[in-house]
Parts: C-alpha cells; sequence; structure tokens
C-alpha cells in the first residue's frame, strides 16, 4: 500500500511564482441549489486565467488559483506523470491572458491544464474518525457540509493531530484522484511526490495524511 499525500500549490510558503486572479472566461454559474439556497460555480472546458501584475518572477508547475481551488499544472508535469507512469487524467487548458506580472513580461507563459477533480473521485473519507463533525450531503446539489465550529474544536483547538483517513477498501488505485471531501481537494501516493523531487516540478506543497505538518518538496 503506497503512502498517500493531500497535494495543492505551495504558493504561500514561496515567493516567486504568479498567482491567478481571475477567471475571465470558461468559469461561471453551473447551477443554483434551492435547498442550499447557494449557487454553484465550475468550469466545463479550456478557461482564461488573469494573472495578479505584481507577483512572479519566475513560472512554476502549479498555478496558485484566488479565484477558484482548482489544481492547475503545467504541460511538463503532465509530460513528467505520463512517462513515469503516474496517470493520465481528465485536463483542459487554462490559458494566460494578457497583461502578464510585470517581471515576466518579457517571457512565454507555459502551456497550462486544470485537472477535472469532478472525475476523480478515487476514495471515501471515514469522517468522524478524519475529525469531521455533523457531516451532511445535500440531496439536491450534493455538496457537503459539517458543524465547523465542532470540526475546529476537534481537529485543531485540542492541539490533536487527526489525519485523513479513507474508508477501507475504497481507494481505487489512482495515483491522483478525490475524494468526497470536495472534488478541488485533491490527494495523492507517493509516486506523485517521487515524480516531482525526480523532475524538479515547482510549487507543489505535499502534505502526508497522517500528519498535520506541511512537507512541501522545495527546489
Amino acid at each position: 500500500m503506497p503512502r498517500f499525500f493531500s497535494v495543492r500549490h505551495n504558493f504561500f510558503h514561496t515567493r516567486g511564482f504568479p498567482w491567478i486572479r481571475s477567471l475571465i472566461e470558461g468559469f461561471g454559474q453551473t447551477s443554483y441549489c434551492k435547498i442550499e439556497g447557494r449557487t454553484l460555480h465550475y468550469a466545463s472546458g479550456d478557461i482564461v486565467a488573469l494573472l495578479e501584475r505584481d507577483k512572479g518572477s519566475r513560472w512554476s508547475d502549479v498555478l496558485g488559483c484566488g479565484a477558484f481551488p482548482f489544481l492547475i499544472v503545467s504541460e511538463k508535469t503532465i509530460e513528467c506523470w505520463e512517462k513515469d507512469g503516474v496517470g493520465t487524467f481528465p485536463i483542459h487548458k487554462v490559458k494566460i491572458a494578457n497583461p502578464l506580472p510585470k517581471k515576466l513580461m518579457e517571457t512565454t507563459a507555459p502551456n497550462y491544464f486544470w485537472i477535472d477533480g469532478m472525475e476523480l473521485r478515487g476514495a471515501l473519507i471515514e469522517f468522524e474518525a478524519s475529525g469531521f463533525m455533523g457531516v451532511k450531503f445535500c440531496p439536491e446539489c450534493g455538496t457537503r457540509t459539517d458543524n465547523i465550529s465542532e470540526t475546529f474544536n476537534h481537529q485543531y483547538a485540542r492541539g490533536v493531530t487527526f489525519s485523513y483517513v479513507f474508508r477501507e477498501n475504497t481507494w481505487n488505485g489512482l495515483n491522483l484522484f478525490t475524494t468526497d471531501i470536495s472534488p478541488t481537494a485533491f490527494f495523492c501516493t507517493d509516486l506523485v511526490v517521487e515524480c516531482a523531487r525526480k523532475y524538479k516540478l515547482t510549487n507543489f506543497r505535499f502534505i502526508p495524511v497522517e500528519e498535520a505538518i506541511p512537507s512541501p518538496i522545495k527546489n
């Protein structure tokens, strides 16, 4: 059995990488849930992103996005995953609009892609064992909610380290996957971590599911 990690960008713990300020095409309202009284947003194909003008002096292999928590990776990342047998995943292009950040004006942006976590559910979570309290799923839109204050107290206030616990026999073997936590909360196996180290893929943040302490890949 491999080791598992949560995976996302590492923007808030590094310097020099770009940040997506807004998504100006291809992202928007997909439906409205009457029960929850909420508008649901997502994308269904290529999207166009606008970067912060004052952030970024070198391109990274993972882009953080303030408009929506997509996992956005470079073409190099996709190629490395395919080369090392990590897998192929449902992806769509992320086109970087002008103007670029001031320090990247004379450069060409790499090709980027967002990974569709809706299509990558690869395990289910034991919510109570993972520290989530009062978990409910909306019968109309499927959105997961929990008791925020009770979850916080259980996970953090008592100083107890919690782990993400997968329900037994629900992992389907994918090296990169989402769970019923959210289609934007990605997990991976140690094969993805080793691939990032091997090819010096930048701006990844890996946290072992059994630890509360971050374990970033630094390059």
